[in-house]
């Protein structure tokens, strides 16, 4: 169950939950990606995260916030670099994580969806949208 948003002092819940994907709740959007909130605190966001087959989303990069991935089913292709010519290609199962700051784009190179659970940690924007993969000054 998701609660009403407020927090408790420590930022967590006062007790154990459980989400199910009913639960789930629509979360910041970069064109490309379906992304939906479990849980939230001052400094950790986790959520799932779709991406249809043979998909590319927009250019994104999530501010201050470090991002641990968990990809639980599919194929990705992160794109990176100040030119966009860096990547690393994966298949679930794999773990990934993104520094804070970094422009990138996600491709789902498969007929089948990707699904992926990602912790984004730190404070700040969850996704920031930009034109390419050059970071604004």
């Amino acid at each position: 169950m998701i609660r009403d948003g407020s927090l408790v002092p420590d930022g967590g819940s006062a007790s154990p939950e459980f989400v199910t994907p009913d639960d789930l709740q629509s979360a910041a959007e970069t064109p490309g990606v379906d992304r939906r909130l479990a849980f939230e605190t001052r400094n950790n966001v986790m959520v799932q995260s779709r991406v249809a087959g043979n998909t590319a989303t927009d250019w994104h990069h999530h501010g201050d916030r470090h991002v641990y991935i968990y990809l639980v089913e599919g194929s990705v292709v992160l794109e990176y670099g100040p030119d966009g010519d860096q990547r690393l290609e994966g298949t679930a199962p794999l773990f990934a994580q993104i520094p804070p700051g970094i422009v990138h784009r996600d491709f789902n190179p498969a007929e089948t969806e990707q699904v992926s659970i990602i912790n984004f940690v730190g404070s700040g924007p969850l996704v920031v949208n930009v034109d390419g993969p050059t970071a604004p000054e």
